[in-house]
């Protein structure tokens, strides 16, 4: 990408010079002081000051002063953006407009300068307060031609070029996305099935549709204390180059410590928790053998059929019926306080666990849960190219 910039840079045989704001900008202010009850959600967009939004408080269609698009706000703070819409704008917050003198400006020369005067907001704040007469001699420093003329071909090919780049990015950052959440979910694609829509649309009426029982931990694992490597410190267990993780009762990154070159005590395929505090946040699904630390109670199913989604769907029915119980380091949640607790789960006719809803639940859930994340992606591509083609 540098080499590009540079190469461009080349091409339009670029000098540059700094700009007074006032050699290239009338200010503009605004006649009528809108309120938040004016806000009604017609009309134009109204600016205030403020980077929430970008200061764009809503719309109005109160009659006040319209400022054309293609224009460039600073509030008292120093926020600067460019505006590609007509508005109105909110006098109290000490928004003014900057209209270009004997130039106009595109989206993409809009943004430059835009990015040029960020610098603003690290000048002015609420005990100093940006004007235009406080701005007005202020500098951007601006790419030329030959003749000293802003250079605004340069310009343009220059955002197009980072746009392009973007989008790039954009894309490769789609893909890599969607096959780390295939990869760790172990999921094929994201489409849902037809039995899996089925159920989708049913579970909108859950009572209705799905039948629930409860059951004690005690019959439904084996709940025992992890193995550990007893007289060695953290320091001699862990390595920076380990693969076996070291799990604890910490409450985040899966109870990870770290990693050990040490041999594994304790298979995976089960639910770690501790037994001293903050249990409801410490209960994770361990997929692989593990060295397990003090405190940390293992919960293994009693037969074969389990697997993480199934956990996923268990920890989070466990959680639930231990959240208010306000177990701590003086009201341990021990073995036998832990075997007695109960949970909900779906139920077939039979009164066994239905274990193939479950599943369908929770890959669905993952499904879902991808598809609009690459979703999100996707609109932030489909908004880049509409930048760039514009």
């Amino acid at each position: 990408m540098g080499k590009q910039l540079k190469q461009l840079e080349k091409k339009y045989n670029i000098g540059w010079r700094d700009f007074e704001i006032n050699e290239l900008f009338d200010s503009l202010n605004g006649d009528f002081d809108i309120k938040a009850c004016h806000i009604n959600g017609n009309g134009n967009f109204v600016v205030t000051s403020g980077e929430t939004n970008s200061g764009i408080l809503g719309k109005s269609n109160i009659k006040s002063k319209i400022f054309e698009k293609n224009t460039i706000t600073v509030d008292m703070f120093g926020s600067v953006f460019y505006r590609n819409f007509d508005y109105k704008m909110v006098t109290h917050a000490r928004v003014f407009s900057l209209k270009p003198k004997s130039f106009k400006i595109n989206d993409k020369i809009g943004l430059y300068l835009q990015s040029s005067m960020k610098y603003l907001k690290q000048i002015y704040s609420y005990s100093d307060m940006a004007s235009f007469k406080k701005i007005n001699k202020r500098k951007i420093n601006l790419p030329i031609f030959n003749n000293g003329q802003i250079a605004f071909e340069y310009i343009e090919e220059f955002v197009a070029t980072l746009e392009a780049e973007r989008l790039v990015t954009l894309k490769a950052e789609r893909l890599v996305t969607l096959q780390a959440y295939l990869e760790v979910t172990g999921l094929k694609d994201i489409e849902l099935s037809p039995a899996e829509e089925t159920m989708v649309k049913s579970i909108k009426e859950v009572d209705k549709y799905i039948q629930w029982g409860e059951f004690t931990i005690n019959e439904l694992f084996n709940v025992y204390p992890s193995k550990g490597y007893s007289g060695l410190n953290d320091d001699s267990i862990l390595h920076s180059k380990g693969k076996t993780p070291y799990v604890s009762n910490q409450s985040h990154d899966n109870g990870y410590i770290g990693y050990s070159k040490l041999d594994e005590l304790n298979e995976g395929n089960v639910i770690t928790l501790s037994d001293t505090w903050q249990s409801e946040k410490t209960i994770f699904y361990q997929p692989n053998n593990f060295i397990g630390k003090s405190h940390l109670q293992v919960m293994r199913f009693r037969n074969e059929n389990f697997n993480k989604f199934i956990a996923w769907f268990m920890i989070s029915s466990f959680r639930k019926s231990i959240l208010n119980m306000n177990y701590d380091y003086g009201t341990k949640f021990n073995r036998k306080k832990i075997k007695i607790t109960k949970i909900m789960l779906p139920i077939e006719n039979s009164g066994n666990v239905n274990f193939k809803l479950i599943n369908q639940v929770m890959v669905a859930t993952q499904k879902i849960v991808i598809k609009n994340v690459i979703q999100m992606l996707d609109d932030r591509i489909k908004a880049t190219i509409k930048i760039i083609n514009n």
